[in-house]
């Protein structure tokens, strides 16, 4: 028997292919922000460090005194012009400081105008007969004042910085005719005569004027039998002080010894040879009537 013709065929059921992932977009690069100007920072200008001017209450004048071999020979003085009390004075130098600057004294001055002196006891000065001394006066770097080449004393006039002294208005008058006379001496000999006991380096004496010292005497070695210091002194006020360093005097335990401080004209201020450590005899050098 002949096979059947075939019958319809049923398709046969078909698996869905699979739904692909969506492919991602690429992300676009990201626009830029535009750049801002810079922004300018003004600096201010650096602050310049002024210095401050002077106290108006006073101004610092520095002193430099550099000493010759006779140190204790020299004092200094600051008067304001037209006064007479010191608003400043040297303190008293020490042999030690022969040939050597002294420490700088800075002295605060009101606004004013004012007379520096100077003075050295033996009339010399302090330079250039027994060493380079000198001095100088100065506001900070402004020098006022200096020297060094003097006699028995030297002033300078100076004035604190921007002061300008007042001028008169008023015509100076005529003085009469002044009547001669004699002119007073800058200064009186005064001599010191020392005889010496056998231990002549156990002696020393000085000469002070208001507690400051203006003369002395040179170191004394041993053995010596006498010694004279003619001094040239201001007139003024005085006190004269002889020391012995084992306080038994110039007399009489080691020799006759003795002393005496008299004027050019022999006329008697002091004297001994009996003391213990020491002994002082004041005395006046009077100003001369003008």
């Amino acid at each position: 028997t002949p096979n059947p013709p075939p019958g319809p065929t049923t398709p046969l059921a078909t698996t869905p292919a699979p739904t692909p992932n969506p492919t991602p977009s690429p992300t676009p690069n990201p626009t830029a922000l535009p750049t801002p100007n810079p922004t300018i920072r003004i600096t201010a200008p650096p602050t310049v460090s002024l210095r401050p001017l002077p106290s108006s209450s006073c101004y610092n004048l520095d002193v430099d005194v550099t000493l010759d071999q006779y140190a204790s020979d020299t004092r200094w003085e600051i008067i304001p012009q037209g006064q007479s009390g010191a608003v400043a004075t040297s303190p008293p130098y020490d042999a030690s400081l022969a040939f050597t600057p002294t420490d700088t004294e800075s002295v605060c001055l009101p606004e004013g105008t004012y007379d520096f002196t100077i003075y050295d006891v033996y009339g010399d000065g302090i330079c250039c007969y027994w060493g380079e001394g000198s001095y100088k006066l100065a506001f900070d770097d402004n020098v006022v004042a200096e020297g060094g080449s003097f006699g028995l004393n030297e002033t300078k006039t100076f004035s604190t910085p921007g002061f300008v002294p007042e001028t008169s208005t008023t015509p100076p008058s005529t003085p009469d005719p002044p009547n001669p006379s004699p002119t007073p001496p800058e200064c009186y000999d005064v001599i010191v005569n020392l005889n010496f006991d056998t231990y002549s380096q156990d002696e020393s004496w000085d000469i002070s004027q208001d507690g400051v010292i203006v003369a002395s005497s040179p170191p004394y070695a041993s053995k010596l039998a006498q010694d004279a210091q003619e001094l040239c002194l201001p007139p003024g006020d005085y006190v004269f002080t002889i020391y012995d360093v084992y306080a038994d005097g110039m007399c009489c335990k080691w020799g006759e010894g003795s002393y005496s401080v008299t004027t050019i004209n022999e006329e008697v201020i002091g004297g001994g040879a009996e003391f213990g450590a020491s002994e002082s005899t004041s005395f006046t050098l009077p100003t001369p009537a003008s």
